[in-house]
């Protein structure tokens, strides 16, 4: 279930094109079950995903060797950071298994920062791209970036706070409506507690 949020976010800011052998040319199965390493999986995902997104720009067949060299170059720099990105996301993991929390922290401030590397590297390349377009491909462009980060941003949300539990009372509980408001207020105030507690940024 994480994992799957954690590729659709990464889908929903993220359009990297073909997917390359992993190092010293092990199959990306082979590398996805010894390192952790799903890069290829996200990178095939993103690939499908930019291959829609060009298909409705329509662009000449100018445009398109352009945009080959462009998103070539992407993929070059994105895939140690996309790695990274897998790697730690499963050191996390099990650092929360463990409840270690030094190292909850540590793994939480190297993905975050694996995450911005990957963010500048897509803006950079996502300018070059948006130079080889007319206005009106530039504006759809532009649009459909707009629609993906609002995904994304609604993805974060549910991985930071979990998808929000019904103010309603659960059928048959016994409890009244305003004993059961009176617990969810509680929870949230502990779950803010525990979260000022967890790790310094």
């Amino acid at each position: 279930m994480k994992r799957g949020m954690l590729i659709a976010g990464v889908l929903a800011f993220l359009c990297v094109p073909s997917c390359y052998a992993a190092e010293e040319s092990v199959p990306c199965e082979v590398s996805i079950i010894e390192q952790h390493d799903y890069s290829c999986q996200l990178i095939e995902k993103i690939k499908l995903q930019r291959n829609t997104i060009y298909n409705a720009l329509n662009l000449s067949s100018k445009q398109v060797k352009a945009k080959d060299e462009i998103e070539k170059k992407r993929y070059l720099e994105l895939e140690p950071e996309l790695k990274d990105l897998c790697i730690y996301s499963k050191q996390l993991k099990d650092a929360k298994v463990m409840d270690d929390t030094a190292k909850i922290c540590d793994m939480e401030k190297k993905l975050k920062i694996t995450r911005k590397n990957i963010q500048k590297i897509s803006a950079k390349y996502d300018e070059e791209f948006e130079d080889i377009l007319n206005s009106e491909q530039r504006s759809k462009y532009r649009m459909v970036k707009k629609l993906k980060q609002n995904d994304l941003k609604k993805v974060q949300k549910i991985q930071k706070n979990g998808s929000k539990p019904s103010d309603v009372k659960p059928f048959g509980s016994k409890m009244t409506q305003a004993e059961y408001s009176e617990q969810l207020k509680q929870k949230k105030s502990l779950f803010k507690k525990s979260k000022k507690t967890e790790c310094k940024k």
